[in-house]
């Protein structure tokens, strides 16, 4: 494997990191699963089917499509009742929405956030110019996560380098609500809200991720 050096801020106890999307490459026949109340991840031979697409079966899953770029999963979420593209990144401590995306949220409260409180760090250290967005209604797989807190930047500009226009990336704390599964060979993702989340849903996302430009 290609190792990346890169100088980063990694918390005490922690060497690298690894995406474990390497290890389950489409073609495989393999799927990644994140067990969020067990904290494990998990790989197995089972495989998701177009078939179940924005439907909920019978063990509580719903599926939907996802785009994979650089071993990185878009996905279609819905924010403040419009759907957008988001990034799922389970090692993203906190959501981050794109500015332009505030314009169409109706009740989004914004402020800067004070340094050293919260403040939003990556790979290269703190994160120039980002704000808090409050009060904003998040839907994953039809179920819905009220008020959340995003960290507010500006995700398309060139240190992101991303293939799609990006609106949001959900980290762990909207993802640590959910069983994950991905499957590279069939390009869907599937959630299964946890007990604490099962109340909230609502209805199935539908729709397709495309690429934009």
């Amino acid at each position: 494997r290609e190792i990346l050096a890169t100088a980063s801020d990694l918390p005490d106890g922690i060497d690298g990191i690894i995406n474990p999307l390497i290890f389950t490459p489409a073609g495989s026949g393999l799927t990644l699963g994140l067990r969020a109340a067990e904290s494990s991840l998990v790989v197995t031979k089972q495989r998701l089917f177009p078939a179940s697409i924005g439907r909920r079966q019978p063990e509580g899953w719903i599926t939907a499509p996802f785009l994979a770029e650089s071993h990185r999963v878009f996905f279609r979420v819905v924010l403040a009742g419009a759907p957008v593209m988001a990034l799922l990144d389970t090692g993203a401590a906190a959501d981050i929405v794109d500015r332009a995306v505030l314009f169409r949220v109706p009740g989004a409260s914004m402020r800067e956030e004070p340094a050293g409180s919260g403040m939003l760090i990556g790979f290269g250290g703190p994160m120039e110019g980002a704000e808090v967005a409050t009060q904003i209604p998040l839907r994953i797989a039809g179920a819905d996560l009220p008020g959340r807190r995003f960290f507010a930047v500006d995700l398309n500009t060139e240190p992101f380098r991303f293939q799609v226009d990006l609106d949001a990336v959900i980290g762990i704390g909207s993802l640590g609500g959910f069983d994950v599964t991905i499957d590279m060979s069939s390009g869907l993702v599937a959630f299964r809200a946890l007990p604490s989340q099962e109340a909230l849903h609502r209805q199935p996302i539908n729709g397709n991720p495309r690429r934009h430009g």
